[in-house]
């Protein structure tokens, strides 16, 4: 009776098992077994094919979010301050308005420049383009009644010189006939001289002086415009205001603090990571790559980054050092000072053969994969390396191609008759 006792015991446990993990299948298989070695009925077995995946190196540490920069705001011209568009704590914008100065008189500076930028500008046009026929004509029809107005007043002049040595006419009506004879005189060169260089054209040093005037009325015009523009004191980056510094009314000159913004995006995160993996910083290539998850939004999508610095000490009393990356927060959901939970992946590995960690079992001392050849479990010994969700890295004779057990496997033998009732 004892004896009876004990080999149902044995027989009952792995029995209890086969029915927990196949169900009836299971009892028919060793059942069958048991009573006859003539009958065989196939072992049921799930079955997948090996998978080619890519497997991160992660650190996974907490850490915390720190505003990544501080902006101090100073204007750019002296002036009084006119209005103020913003208060603490509001967010802004790269671009948007902060501060107006007052900016009536660089308005009208600007206003003078750009007429004389336009009146320079169209003397250039002007002797770049060349005299028009209408013009000239007026030029031949001036020197035309320069020529004539001069014989007239050289006729005079000598019919007054003859009446004056005569003693007829007094000195004085003599030397005003003398100075009209020099002033047709000037008249006439004039006009004949306006007359050469419409015919002949703007030489070349006229042109680059004219050139020249136009690109310096255009110089004057851009600095009275920038002085305008500088009145308008907008924020460089996007962020929080943490403190407006002046008034209404206030004057203010060129190295005056008119508020501070906390920049939000990037923002930064800084965390202490164990001095044993000091090394991995400095052996992965490239930027590292950091996820972000805030305990505050546990459901959102993690928030990316790079490293951007890791520190050049370790710290002797806590054996860590610290690492900080820039995070991208264009939806300003993070805030300085939240606590976080990262992922710093130091390395990838790719293209690795990697089959679920159920399909490894051990046999003599030695990890072996069961393929499904045919309708038989063909034992592989496989050397095992990257374990990563649920999954593990093999080397042996297995491809992708293969299908391997991975349920069932755990009292399989080589060789032995399996049936697939499931394959993953």
């Amino acid at each position: 009776m004892k004896s009876k006792g004990r080999k149902w015991l044995y027989i009952g446990i792995p029995m209890l098992a086969v029915i927990a993990v196949f169900g009836v299948a299971g009892v028919r298989y060793f059942g069958a077994r048991m009573e006859t070695d003539e009958e065989v009925i196939a072992l049921p077995v799930v079955a997948a094919a090996p998978e080619l995946r890519n497997v991160e190196h992660v650190l996974r540490y907490p850490g915390t979010l720190v505003s990544s920069e501080t902006v101090t705001i100073v204007p750019k011209i002296a002036g009084r301050v006119e209005t103020i568009s913003v208060s603490d704590g509001q967010a802004v914008r790269r671009g948007d308005l902060l501060i107006q100065l007052e900016a009536e008189s660089a308005g009208l500076q600007a206003e003078q420049a750009i007429s004389a930028w336009n009146a320079a500008d169209a003397q250039l046009r002007k002797a770049e383009r060349g005299v028009r026929e209408a013009e000239l004509e007026n030029a031949q029809a001036s020197l035309s009644q320069a020529e004539g107005d001069f014989s007239v007043a050289e006729n005079n002049f000598e019919r007054s010189k003859r009446l004056y040595e005569a003693g007829t006419i007094a000195k004085a009506a003599y030397e005003d006939a003398e100075n009209k004879l020099s002033s047709a005189r000037t008249q006439l060169e004039n006009a004949r001289r306006s007359l050469k260089m419409m015919e002949e054209g703007a030489s070349s040093e006229e042109l680059d002086m004219a050139r020249a005037n136009a690109e310096a009325a255009k110089a004057v015009y851009e600095l009275a415009k920038l002085q305008l523009d500088n009145a308008q004191v907008v924020s460089p980056v996007a962020g929080i205001i943490a403190k407006v510094l002046v008034d209404v009314g206030n004057m203010v000159g060129t190295s005056t603090a008119l508020c501070a913004i906390v920049q939000e995006d990037p923002i930064e995160t800084c965390v202490r990571i164990p001095e044993k993996h000091y090394a991995d910083f400095s052996a992965a290539p490239g930027a590292i790559l950091i996820r972000v998850f805030p305990i505050a939004y546990p459901n959102h999508p993690p928030f990316l980054g790079e490293i951007t610095s890791v520190a050049p000490i370790v710290d002797p009393a806590s054996r860590t050092f610290e690492v900080c990356a820039d995070i991208g927060n264009r939806e300003g959901l993070l805030k300085p000072g939240m606590y976080v939970n990262t992922e710093i992946v130091i390395g990838i590995e790719g293209n690795l053969l990697m089959v679920p960690d159920t399909a490894v079992v051990l046999r003599d001392d030695r990890n072996v994969v069961f393929k499904v050849a045919g309708a038989r479990a063909v034992q592989v010994s496989v050397k095992t390396g990257t374990k990563a969700d649920g999954f593990t890295a093999i080397e042996g004779e297995i491809t992708a191609d293969d299908t391997v057990i991975i349920l069932g496997n755990a009292f399989l033998a080589d060789d032995q008759i399996v049936e697939v009732v499931e394959s993953r």
